[in-house]
């Protein structure tokens, strides 16, 4: 079988997926273009070979000045698909601009990461990111690409990498013959195989492979309606019931003990001081999706340290509280933006992070206010 071949052999270590015959970055194809195009610019290049379908929500993709580009689900004959998050997507050596990683610089620049060269990050991409094209492998049928950066992470995985299937199947492509997507995480494993995509019909990307099918289907950078739809989409998935209509009632807070980083130091005091108002302190890694999904579908209001449980908010009711704990120098504001999407009220408690640890200190005065909305 296609998938058995394509995927045989692949190194999965940590977010890195190789295939060993392909780890020298030399290749004797053609020299990769740096050169992007709208889907606008390349439907008017190729013509017939190029169908859009158009949405009126802005995806998360952005123009060098910030402006959004709207979402849109494109169908490319003999579109070409490479690279380990799918950010060459065009016909031949036309890529398009929305899905490019590095910003459409050459190939890639040490200022990208944190200490430039100093960083071991950038000689790993450095050595598997390959400046040549690898002969294409020829796939008959329709493949769905689904695939981004970082789709090794529960929240991109949940936000970013399957609302594009959501887009997919606004479009009227409710099925494929092959998926483009990664497919090695539990996580990963659980929700494709909920949501009717086998794994027999998998293609995992990587930096050696690059596409050639008859019938590229393209969806857009998620969209923030098609985020908002991705809870109810796996709650049908999983066979969860929805959640009562008069509004959640359960408290939780998301425990960070078993985490490798941003533990929480006191969580033993914050449980003494949030047990009597109501609060259950949970373990997500400990359940499964579908028990996660039922779970903060009853709840009234999440508690947690910056993490990927705070995704979980995304199967919650509209108008439920969301306090998120991070360091007062964290600057991702991913589950602020999330929580604005979702219509939950949001609040960050600033945390003190200790030097040698890393682990959190939460001040319980601080978090008593937010929780009684004292804040």
């Amino acid at each position: 079988m296609l998938t058995e071949n394509l995927n045989r052999g692949l190194i999965h270590f940590g977010k890195y997926v190789v295939a060993p015959a392909t780890l020298l970055p030399i290749r004797r194809g053609a020299k990769k273009p740096y050169e992007f195009l709208t889907i606008d610019q390349l439907q008017a290049e190729f013509g017939e070979r190029v169908t859009i379908t158009p949405f009126e929500e802005p995806s998360d993709a952005e123009l060098s000045d910030g402006e959004s580009l709207p979402g849109f689900v494109a169908v490319l004959r003999n579109g070409w698909c490479h690279g380990r998050y799918c950010d060459w997507v065009g016909i031949e050596n036309r890529p398009l601009r929305d899905f490019r990683l590095f910003d459409g610089a050459r190939r890639m620049s040490a200022r990208k990461y944190p200490m430039g060269r100093l960083n071991p990050r950038y000689y790993r991409q450095l050595l598997t990111t390959p400046d040549r094209f690898p002969r294409p492998t020829r796939v008959a049928g329709r493949v769905l690409v689904l695939n981004k950066g970082a789709a090794h992470n529960y929240y991109h995985w949940i936000t970013e990498v399957l609302p594009r299937l959501e887009l997919a199947r606004r479009a009227g492509w409710t099925e494929a013959d092959y998926y483009v997507v990664d497919c090695y995480k539990p996580f990963q494993r659980q929700t494709l195989q909920s949501l009717g995509i086998p794994r027999e019909k998998v293609i995992e990307p990587h930096n050696g492979l690059l596409i050639e099918a008859d019938e590229l289907i393209v969806p857009s950078l998620a969209t923030a309606l098609a985020r908002s739809r991705t809870g109810e989409m796996l709650r049908e998935a999983f066979g969860v019931p929805s959640p009562p209509q008069v509004g959640g009632t359960r408290r939780i807070f998301v425990s960070r003990k078993n985490a490798r980083t941003r533990r929480i130091a006191n969580e033993t005091q914050i449980e003494e001081v949030l047990t009597p108002l109501g609060f259950e302190f949970h373990c997500l890694e400990q359940y499964t999706l579908a028990k996660q999904i039922q779970l903060f579908g009853e709840a009234e209001m999440i508690v947690g340290g910056h993490g990927a449980g705070l995704t979980n908010m995304l199967y919650a009711q509209a108008g439920t509280r969301v306090i998120e704990l991070a360091p007062s120098n964290y600057i991702r504001k991913c589950y602020a933006m999330l929580s604005e999407e979702l219509g939950h009220p949001y609040s960050l408690v600033e945390a003190h992070r200790s030097r040698r640890s890393r682990n959190l200190h939460v001040p319980c005065d601080d978090l008593l206010a937010a929780v009684t909305g004292n804040w």
